[in-house]
């Protein structure tokens, strides 16, 4: 007797003919231009149907074609946007500003006078100088990731504390400040960690440009909304928003960033090989050569560049409200708008 094979059956149908395919019906097939035809799979030699894909045609109509192997899915734009950029982008968005703006407000409720209100606005460097040397220690031993992170929960934490601290009293108020600026001490260095592992050396520049911008954007975000918290719901609000804005930064920080690219899964080799191949690897040096460091003289005509310009920076963010407060006399929103 014939040998039975069994199967099973299905169907797939067509809106129009294949243009000079092997699915083109003709008119002794009997089959029409929207037909149903017919597929085959064979449980006993385990022959499957090609898959169906749909193709747009010239004339604006659906065109069912087989196509082998499994098809692939198309993938979201931001799911292709570069992991190095993102970290970049992360590093971005780290700063926000408001001591500035919110000490005037402070200042009159406290009665606090010009020597006071200097005080209180340099302790935040107390704390900034201590840990900027040991914040790049620390990022090349135990990681960028952590030391930055670390010094945004730090100085989140204290900016939510710091209308607290100022209730109990002035020394609190210098010790939060200091505490503040510990935490900040710690992310520039650990940034440049992180930069020099995730971004290759032709796009280093541009990425450290966009970085450092982050914190003048962040001056004229904070300058910006900052008088209108403190019209609708007071000073000490500046502080609690823009203090919990670090806890989401922070939530995205541990989801998407990695000290290095070798320890991140989800990098594709495409762009790892870009990463790797545009940096220079170098194991981090256990013994600083401090003599021959400042023994050259770029890295001291760096230091006093850099001395020079922060100086100019940092007095006028943090003195120039008061000034348009006191010397031009102008109202406290005309005095935010000049500012920002």
């Amino acid at each position: 007797p014939r040998q039975r094979s069994r199967g099973s059956f299905g169907y797939y149908s067509f809106s129009s003919p294949v243009p000079g395919g092997c699915l083109e019906p003709s008119d002794k097939d009997g089959i029409g231009k929207n037909s149903t035809s017919a597929y085959y799979k064979s449980e006993e030699d385990d022959i499957t149907e090609a898959k169906v894909d749909s193709l747009p045609s010239p004339d604006g109509t659906n065109e069912a074609i087989l196509v082998g192997g499994d098809m692939q899915e198309a993938v979201p734009l931001w799911q292709d946007f570069p992991k190095r950029w993102v970290i970049v982008l992360l590093c971005f968005a780290a700063f926000l500003v408001n001591m500035s703006i919110a000490i005037l407000p402070m200042s009159k409720e406290f009665n606090w006078n010009s020597a006071t209100v200097g005080l209180i606005q340099s302790s935040f460097f107390w704390g900034y100088l201590l840990t900027q040397i040991l914040g790049g220690i620390w990022a090349d031993k135990i990681g960028g990731k952590l030391v930055l992170g670390f010094g945004v929960v730090w100085w989140s934490v204290a900016t939510v504390l710091t209308p607290i601290a100022a209730r109990f009293g002035l020394p609190f108020l210098l010790i939060m400040r200091a505490f503040m600026g510990i935490g900040e001490g710690v992310a520039m260095p650990a940034m440049n960690n992180l930069l020099s592992k995730w971004i290759p050396v032709s796009e280093r520049s541009r990425s450290l440009a966009l970085v450092y911008s982050g914190m003048y954007l962040g001056s004229v975000i904070g300058l910006a909304f900052s008088p209108i918290l403190i019209n609708k719901f007071g000073w000490p609000s500046v502080f609690y928003s823009f203090g919990s804005l670090g806890s989401i930064w922070f939530a995205l920080w541990l989801r998407k960033a990695y000290s290095s690219p070798k320890e991140d899964p989800e990098l594709s080799k495409e762009e790892k090989k870009i990463i790797m191949g545009g940096s220079i690897s170098k194991e981090p040096v256990t013994v600083i050569p401090w003599r021959l460091i400042l023994s050259k003289a770029p890295v001291w005509a760096l230091i006093i560049s850099h001395f020079c310009h922060n100086w100019g920076t940092f007095i006028l963010l943090t003195w120039m409200p008061t000034y348009y407060n006191q010397v031009i006399e102008t109202c406290f929103n005309e005095q935010c708008q000049l500012y920002s």
